[in-house]
C-alpha cells in the first residue's frame, strides 16, 4: 500500500508555515484575490450599488472643465430639473477634451472624439456645449435640432441678441440651433475653456422636455446676471 507522503508544513512554526506559503503560492494568491475583487466590484456595481441612468445628460466639448464644480452643477440640475423622486436617475455632466491645436494630446483628443460619437449614436447625451466653430460644424452634421420647433417665437425672442444661426444641406434657409452662452455665470463658474460657447440640444435626444428645460435653465442664469 503507498504511503502517503508527508506534508513540508507539519512540523514548521507558524512563521515557517507563512514563509513557506508565501514562496510558492504568492502567483495563486494574487490570482485568487484579484478573481475576487473583480467578482465583488461587479456584483457591486450590477446589483448592489448600479450607477444611477441619465435623466437629463450635458456635453461640455472643449479644452477644459473643472469637474469637481461639475458634480457640484450635476446635483443642482438633478435637484432642479430632473426631479425624480424614485432617485433612480440623475443629471450628468460630462467634459469631452477635444483639443486639436495640441499635438501632445492628440491621442486623447481621438478617444474623446470616438466616445462622443458613440454616445451620440446611442442616445445619451441631450445637450452639447461647444465652441462657436465646432457647434457650426455639428450643425453641417444635423447634430441639432432647430431651435424654433422646440421653443415659441415668444421664447426665443428674449435670447434674440444670442442666436447662433446656421444651415446643414438640406435647409433651404439658415435656422437657429444654438444659443451663445457669453459671460453665462455657470460657464464661468465651471472655468470652461472654449471660445465663444455654445448651447444647442441635440436631434436625436430623447429627453425633449428635459433638454428644453436644462436649456433654459443655463440660460434664465445669464439672463439674471
Amino acid at each position: 500500500m503507498k504511503q502517503k507522503k508527508p506534508s513540508p508544513l507539519k512540523d514548521m512554526t507558524l512563521k515557517e508555515k507563512v514563509e513557506h506559503i508565501w514562496e510558492y503560492y504568492r502567483i495563486h494568491i494574487f490570482i485568487t484575490l484579484f478573481i475576487l475583487f473583480f467578482t465583488g466590484s461587479m456584483i457591486n456595481h450590477l446589483f448592489i450599488n448600479p450607477p444611477k441612468q441619465a435623466g437629463v445628460f450635458v456635453g461640455f466639448i472643449g479644452k477644459y472643465l473643472d469637474m469637481e464644480q461639475a458634480e457640484r452643477v450635476q446635483e443642482i440640475l438633478t435637484k432642479e430639473i430632473v426631479q425624480d423622486p424614485t432617485e433612480e436617475t440623475e443629471a450628468k455632466v460630462d467634459h469631452f477634451m477635444i483639443n486639436p491645436d495640441s499635438p501632445e494630446l492628440m491621442e486623447i483628443s481621438m478617444a474623446n472624439t470616438q466616445k462622443l460619437m458613440a454616445m451620440l449614436a446611442s442616445r445619451e447625451i441631450d445637450i452639447i456645449v461647444a465652441n462657436s466653430s465646432d457647434f457650426n460644424e455639428y450643425i453641417q452634421q444635423q447634430a441639432f435640432i432647430p431651435l424654433t420647433e422646440l421653443f415659441t417665437e415668444e421664447e426665443l425672442k428674449q435670447w434674440e441678441e444670442l442666436w447662433l444661426q446656421g444651415k446643414t444641406e438640406e435647409d433651404r434657409i439658415a435656422k437657429i440651433y444654438g444659443i451663445y452662452l457669453w459671460d453665462n455665470p455657470i460657464v464661468e463658474e465651471l472655468r470652461f475653456v472654449a471660445d465663444k460657447p455654445v448651447i444647442g440640444i441635440v436631434s436625436n435626444t430623447e429627453r425633449v422636455e428635459k433638454a428644453k428645460e436644462t436649456l433654459k435653465w443655463f440660460l434664465n442664469r445669464q439672463i439674471e446676471k
